[in-house]
């Protein structure tokens, strides 16, 4: 159990491993399945070729027979045409019993020297139709006789004219016949042939009959052999002419024995599935049959399939180190990007240089611009970092302008010379609201309350010193009093539109601050009717599009506002000009997702 267990923890420890594992799981599915396709391929087609073998031999047997056949029926040709048998047979003179037994014993020598291949048969029979002087015997007396002897024999055709071979005979006219019977349980084969009269072809003068020994069949049909299980035979209808004394020949039926077609057919014999193969043998119409088992084919199969398992026992081992080679080679990227990616800490500066095209390469490329993106965040980050502190050092500095303060110092100093009243005390009691406001602690968030508070301040003291005639007024709803902001970033507007917008203005100028929410926006917009001013150029300062030129410290401050809104709240938040139909310009922020109430200092 340990060792599988580690084993399963040792193959999930790599990529490559995982896809090694992979690739065999699937060659070897598809070996498996390519060598069951293939052997059953192959044990198909050598049970064709055996089935095409034993056919032919089947084919060559029968035709050997065939030939063996063709040369009884052409011995009985000679001894039909021979001129002695036809003068002798044709005479119907009456003869004495000398001249017959003469002409008979002429008869026989004519038939024993007509041909030499009488030698390969067991006799030959004469029965004259004509001559009645000749001695007569039963069909089965001749052939005993014949077949002792070796030589002919011939009589009258008196004891076998009824019989229905001698009869079928008859009516061939000519034509050889061919018969296998059994007699006292011995298979004999006779060919049979009628003599005609040469000067008149419908007289039939007798009847020529040749005796086939079993051993002259058993001779060519010994030869052929279908293994140690195979079995072969001769039949004639549903009889046995010949056959091997097996278990399979012993168990063909009737059925099995008689058929129409010649055509290849498996069959249950003796419970083991056999091939049957048929072959007709001449005219006889005798059939050749040939049984093979199917683990006779099979067990020739074994010799092909010890050849076949050592080559795919090759074939398996080559693409195992193939499949080796393509998995670390296919994973060698990968891995080599894993390892980057383990070290990206320490190495950064890490790049894959690669030409592929495939998943692969778009993994390593895919790598490096993750690396430059990253980088380039980083960079980005350290700069918004920056100016985000240069940011807050502004607003800072802001807080606490030297002229400006100078400047009210020097105001309620002239107050003070001039007459004693209670403006003293406003103004230092708004100079002393506008520092607290400012100063806030320290802390950056506040509520917008606080910060429209921290503009009254300011504007009060704009109006002690009596530069500009302006009025402010609030269009806030309750509501959105508590709603959070960042510190600083009304009184930079209000001051613009102070400075800029009412410096040429004739009159009392005037400003409203208004507030309204916008799904989880706030929209925060200062509106002056001023003189005006660019406002396209005020947007490209805040876009970047437009520098500010040295010594404009308003656009800095515009500028230090739009960038802590967006670094502060991200999103849509920001600052942006537009120009009011009546005159003047509106200032719009815009705070996305504000902040809760729980980082702000009422203080």
């Amino acid at each position: 159990m340990m060792r599988i267990t580690k084993f399963k923890q040792h193959i999930q420890n790599g990529f490559s491993k995982r896809l090694f594992m992979s690739y065999m799981a699937i060659f070897l599915a598809a070996l498996m399945l390519f060598s069951g396709v293939v052997y059953a391929g192959m044990a198909a087609m050598l049970k064709n070729r055996i089935i095409e073998t034993s056919e032919e031999t089947l084919r060559q047997a029968a035709l050997n027979i065939k030939q063996y056949m063709d040369d009884v029926e052409q011995l009985m040709f000679n001894i039909a045409v021979n001129s002695t048998v036809q003068n002798i047979l044709a005479n119907t003179q009456g003869k004495t019993d000398f001249e017959a037994v003469r002409d008979s014993e002429d008869l026989a020598e004519q038939m024993l020297s007509v041909d030499v291949f009488t030698q390969r048969t067991d006799g030959v029979c004469l029965f004259a139709e004509l001559q009645s002087s000749f001695p007569a015997f039963t069909p089965y007396t001749m052939r005993q006789a014949t077949g002792r002897s070796g030589k002919s024999a011939v009589c009258r055709a008196d004891e076998v004219r009824s019989e229905a071979w001698y009869q079928n005979v008859i009516q061939e006219r000519g034509i050889p016949v061919w018969e296998a019977m059994i007699e006292k349980e011995e298979i004999r084969f006779t060919a049979s042939r009628a003599l005609l009269n040469t000067q008149d072809l419908s007289q039939i003068i007798g009847v020529v009959q040749v005796l086939v020994g079993y051993k002259q069949f058993a001779d060519i049909l010994q030869e052929i052999s279908f293994g140690a299980d195979g079995a072969a035979c001769m039949v004639a209808d549903d009889t046995v002419l010949w056959g091997d004394e097996t278990e399979l020949g012993n168990e063909l039926t009737a059925a099995q024995l008689h058929a129409d077609s010649t055509d290849a057919i498996w069959q249950t014999i003796g419970g083991a599935r056999c091939c049957i193969l048929r072959c007709d043998v001449g005219k006889a119409g005798w059939q050749l049959i040939g049984i093979i088992p199917d683990r006779t084919m099979l067990v020739q199969f074994d010799v092909v399939r010890s050849a076949l398992l050592p080559a795919l026992a090759l074939a398996l081992l080559l693409s195992l180190l193939l499949v080796l080679y393509n998995a670390r080679r296919q994973s060698q990227p990968i891995r080599q990007v894993a390892e980057a990616m383990r070290h990206f800490d320490s190495d950064r500066d890490r790049r894959f240089s690669t030409t592929r095209t495939d998943e692969i390469g778009i993994l390593c490329l895919s790598f490096n611009r993750m690396m430059d993106h990253i980088d380039k965040l980083l960079h980005e980050v350290q700069e918004t970092s920056s100016r985000k502190r240069k940011a807050e050092l502004q607003a800072l500095q802001a807080q606490i302008n030297p002229h400006f303060l100078y400047n009210t110092l020097d105001c309620i100093k002239s107050i003070a010379c001039v007459e004693d009243n209670q403006d003293i005390v406003q103004l230092t009691t708004a100079l002393s609201e506008f520092f607290r406001i400012s100063l806030n602690k320290g802390a950056e968030m506040l509520p917008l309350r606080r910060e429209l508070d921290h503009v009254r301040s300011y504007c009060a003291i704009q109006k002690f010193r009596g530069n500009t005639a302006f009025e402010l007024s609030f269009d806030v709803p309750d509501e959105l009093l508590e709603r959070t902001v960042i510190k600083l970033i009304l009184q930079p507007l209000v001051e613009n539109s102070i400075v800029h917008g009412f410096h040429q203005k004739k009159g009392t100028g005037h400003i409203q601050i208004s507030a309204r929410a916008a799904g989880r926006c706030l929209h925060i917009r200062v509106c002056d009717d001023g003189t005006g001013a660019d406002i396209e150029y005020l947007n490209g300062l805040l876009s970047g599009e437009y520098k500010a030129a040295p010594g404009k410290s308003n656009a800095y401050g515009i500028i230090n506002v739009d960038e802590r809104l967006r670094l502060t709240f991200g999103g849509r938040s920001g600052l942006h000009y537009e120009e009011n139909p009546s005159g003047g310009v509106t200032a719009e922020i815009i705070v996305e997702q504000p902040l809760g109430n729980e980082e702000t200092d009422d203080g």
